[in-house]
């Protein structure tokens, strides 16, 4: 007896537009001479404007601030000359009511069926703040112990058990603790003192 082969289904792969969407994703396509082919409703959402509204218009005329537009135009040919796109662009886009917002853009190069270039996809995502503060604390540490200590809010960062794990210099200060009293304290020794302080 042979063992039967199973055959599994073919995976559904869906169009880049709608998978970007998917995603929450903007997504925008251009020829080579920066007008627009396709847009997914993520886009359109973000930028207020309808389908037939842009589709064969000029991404940089109709998105790119008028302070950016000759720089960002000539960039864009410099990437379909070089065939590299740089990685995780940071760049503002125009709404249509004309207020700007920043998009973290990854994208690639569309081709015909002989491999030549045909344009430009991009898939952008809007930087909020709260992006802006992961990426901060995903980098550098120092820079961010230095916010902590110079912030004027009292931060503290405590352990499972409530174990000072963290205490930034206005805590500290207020407090009268050192780096080394932080191991041996817990937050009921410090809201102790704290409230001490306050009924002084």
């Amino acid at each position: 007896m042979s063992p039967s082969l199973v055959q599994l289904p073919t995976p559904v792969v869906p169009p880049l537009p709608a998978l970007f969407d998917q995603l929450g994703q903007s997504y925008v396509l251009a020829d080579r001479q920066g007008l627009i082919v396709d847009v997914n409703a993520s886009f359109l959402a973000l930028t207020g404007y309808g389908r037939e509204q842009v589709l064969g218009r000029s991404f940089h005329r109709l998105f790119v601030p008028p302070s950016e537009r000759a720089l960002r135009e000539h960039a864009y040919q410099g990437y379909l000359q070089s065939g590299q796109l740089d990685d995780g662009l940071e760049l503002t886009l125009l709404t249509r009511s004309g207020y700007s917002r920043l998009l973290r853009w990854q994208g690639g190069f569309a081709r015909d069926a002989d491999d030549r270039v045909t344009g430009i996809w991009l898939a952008g995502q809007e930087m909020t703040d709260r992006s802006v503060t992961q990426r901060a604390l995903a980098g550098d540490n120092s820079q961010l112990q230095e916010f902590l200590d110079n912030a004027q809010d009292l931060v503290m960062h405590l352990g499972a058990d409530n174990t000072l794990l963290f205490m930034n210099k206005a805590w500290k200060e207020k407090l009268g603790y050192a780096d080394s009293d932080l191991t041996q304290r817990t937050l009921t020794d410090a809201l102790t003192v704290a409230m001490a302080l306050v009924t002084a």
